[in-house]
């Protein structure tokens, strides 16, 4: 069997609580979640401890941890830049839509990716 992707979370607090980590990274058999962010940090600190993950003080603390993709669920203003540093930092990305605020923006963030 592969070894499973390690995850972390940026905006834990959101649509990923109500959704994508309890019945996708959670539920999957192939996933590990391991590292979880949001700017609510006493928010972020009970969902740690409740799911069993780390809550990370800061986006860079994340992404260079040691995960192997990053979930991108924060308000759509803030993909850009936490794409972009994502990609810097190596991870495989999955992020909320939309990806980009405008057709540029968006490129820049697949040519990174890239």
């Amino acid at each position: 069997m592969a070894a499973k992707v390690r995850w972390g979370v940026l905006g834990s607090c959101g649509i990923a609580r109500r959704r994508t980590i309890p019945e996708g990274i959670l539920a999957a058999p192939n996933a590990e979640l391991v590292t979880i962010f949001d700017v609510n940090a006493d928010a972020n600190a009970q969902y740690a401890s409740q799911i069993g993950a780390v809550a990370a003080s800061s986006e860079n603390e994340l992404l260079s941890g040691d995960i192997d993709a990053v979930y991108i669920a924060t308000p759509a203003y803030l993909h850009h830049r936490q794409v972009l540093a994502a990609a810097a930092a190596g991870k495989h990305i999955l992020c909320e839509k939309p990806l980009g605020m405008t057709v540029s923006e968006t490129q820049s963030m697949v040519d990174a990716c890239r």
